[in-house]
């Protein structure tokens, strides 16, 4: 094939570039089911901040050859650039609105099993926003039925900027786009379906960029949950009833964690369960103390990620702090039923939860303990599917979030006494 060799070359001699200049940060929409080594032919759609967005993909998808459509007047700005360009594999598109000899070109590239890269902006966007998207990929990716996989770029290259990266989850638009009746109103809802999920992962790239993995003012809920997971490792002694449900322990983003409380030592065994993250739990203000004679007993606790919240109020204060959180990408921990329940069954159940979802659009993640009758067993754990944040922030939507969680763990907790008999 044409250049292979030369565009080999151009990837391995060409990371100290990649590592110094395009200084790279990837992150997945869900790590646990997605990998950067892609089969068969594919459709990437990406916004578009700079020229080296095309240079950032072709050395993150290492081992693939991505074919980037660029403008015929760039592909044929210089000798060099043409060069360059065309040892990418690149496929040149004329402003001509009548020419679709590159689409078809795409089309090939895409049954071949390549992967094929497309700005449909269609030029740079210099602010951090989502410009028109032309939908002619749409059409291309309702012909040859590949998926879509949209991708988010912040377009900052250059020390000391760090250049962040979102891949998306693949979309299938031929069944998204089904119901429509007319292949204009398929392309127009396909592309309406692609800037969204973009624009979402723009949002979720600035949430996990406030939270980075070193931070001074985490040191001591790092710390903290270094150490707690340890001991956990010892006296806590918990089990995931299926192993699929490890895939929640490395879920990434925002979400609210929902619990039974049946112990005071849940909130510890959440934090060393997902000790992955920096979590933070609402915690109810007795447990912080009287301020005056508890200081040391307060500090440690908002310092190990505990956020006060006064029973029986309204505490906007609070719900503020956890907002907070929620837009920094961490998870939150909320116990509905507001104090232990000794008997261990569920009961009095407050919105609380799905308040805090609706206000910030972020899933709810159901976790049922389930602690041993001896001293000896383990911690039984079982997570639920995540829901959805409530669709509005009206009463109604919050309280049927609220029974749909209740109705989770409900469930969890027959299912939790079955295997105890």
């Amino acid at each position: 094939m044409k250049h292979t060799w030369l565009r080999w070359l151009m990837k391995i001699t060409g990371w100290p570039f990649d590592l110094f200049y395009l200084r790279r940060k990837v992150y997945y929409e869900d790590r646990a089911r997605q990998k950067k080594h892609l089969k068969g032919g594919v459709l990437l759609i990406s916004n578009h901040r700079s020229w080296w967005d095309f240079a950032s993909y072709f050395f993150l998808f290492f081992f693939h050859r991505v074919r980037p459509v660029v403008s015929y007047e760039i592909y044929h700005k210089s000798k060099g650039l043409t060069f360059i360009l065309d040892t990418m594999g690149a496929i040149p598109l004329k402003k001509d609105p009548y020419d679709f000899t590159w689409m078809k070109q795409v089309e090939v590239e895409l049954r071949k099993g390549h992967k094929v890269l497309i700005f449909p902006e269609a030029h740079f966007i210099a602010k951090d926003e989502l410009a028109t998207f032309y939908p002619s990929y749409v059409q291309i990716a309702l012909d040859t039925k590949v998926p879509v996989i949209p991708l988010y770029t912040n377009g900052c290259y250059g020390f000391p900027k760090r250049n962040r990266v979102m891949i998306g989850a693949p979309l299938d638009l031929a069944t998204m786009t089904e119901q429509e009746s007319t292949p204009h109103d398929k392309r127009n809802a396909g592309n309406q379906v692609v800037r969204e999920k973009i624009n979402a992962l723009r949002e979720q790239t600035h949430r996990r960029e406030k939270s980075s993995w070193l931070s001074f003012r985490d040191f001591p809920l790092d710390f903290a949950r270094v150490v707690l997971w340890f001991h956990a490792w010892l006296l806590f002694r918990t089990k995931l009833d299926r192993h699929a449900d490890r895939q929640y322990l490395k879920k990434e983003g925002d979400y609210i964690i929902v619990s039974n409380h049946t112990h005071f030592r849940d909130p510890l065994l959440l934090i060393c369960l997902f000790w992955r993250r920096r979590i933070s739990v609402l915690t109810a203000d007795v447990v912080f103390g009287v301020p005056k004679e508890k200081k040391i007993r307060a500090w440690a606790l908002r310092h190990i990620g505990c956020i006060k919240i006064k029973r029986g109020t309204m505490d906007l204060k609070a719900i503020h702090e956890c907002s907070t959180v929620l837009e920094k990408g961490r998870p939150l921990v909320v116990f509905p039923e507001g104090h232990i329940q000794r008997n261990e069954t569920l009961s009095g159940f407050r919105d609380g939860a799905a308040l805090i979802a609706a206000r910030t659009h972020s899933s709810i993640l159901p976790v049922y303990l389930a602690y041993p009758k001896h001293w000896w067993g383990r911690v039984h754990v079982t997570f639920a599917p995540l829901i959805p944040a409530p669709e509005s922030n009206t009463m109604k939507a919050i309280q049927g979030t609220t029974q749909e969680v209740r109705r989770c763990l409900n469930e969890l907790e027959a299912q939790a006494k079955e295997k105890e008999a």
